[in-house]
């Protein structure tokens, strides 16, 4: 690649003479105008995007009777706080807005204290499950665990 740009910038100065730094400034200028503007066009589809989703959940927390007050705003402020990656594993990018409470418990609605960045792989094993049922389950399995290791060193 720079061997290619070496004989652009000598042709570009054979061609154009004294003027050749400017109108490459120029030219530099220009592509970066270009890839803002793409940014920022990136940026307000992905905000729109967001914006029917903060909606449309909402709506399913006010058809169940359920707080229905997260706003796009506080919406991108945590997917900013997770960096646009699943709030569970850390690692997945971001796919799903999750309610931490399930709508479906009747107990938390759409809140900016109830939904976190999900990747589908994590909202699909927490599924409609209350995240205590999920801490229960986990600690134990994890006692299990160490009772069957106990077991085995009974002789």
């Amino acid at each position: 690649m720079g061997e290619k740009l070496d004989r652009f910038f000598k042709k570009a100065g054979e061609v154009f003479g004294e003027f050749a730094p400017v109108l490459l400034e120029m030219l530099y200028t220009m592509q970066q105008a270009v890839e803002r503007q793409q940014r920022e066009q990136e940026e307000r589809e992905r905000n729109r995007r967001e914006a029917r989703s903060v909606d449309i959940n909402n709506r399913r927390a006010e058809m169940r009777g359920l707080p229905a007050t997260l706003t796009v705003v506080e919406w991108l402020t945590i997917l900013d706080y997770f960096d646009w990656k699943c709030a569970y594993c850390k690692d997945s990018p971001y796919e799903e807005l999750e309610h931490i409470i399930p709508l479906n418990h009747g107990t938390a609605g759409t809140t900016k204290e109830n939904c976190r960045p999900s990747c589908r792989a994590c909202n699909a094993v927490k599924g409609r499950h209350h995240p205590d049922l999920l801490k229960q389950v986990s600690e134990g399995i994890e006692r299990v665990r160490s009772e069957q290791s106990l077991l085995y060193d009974i002789e």
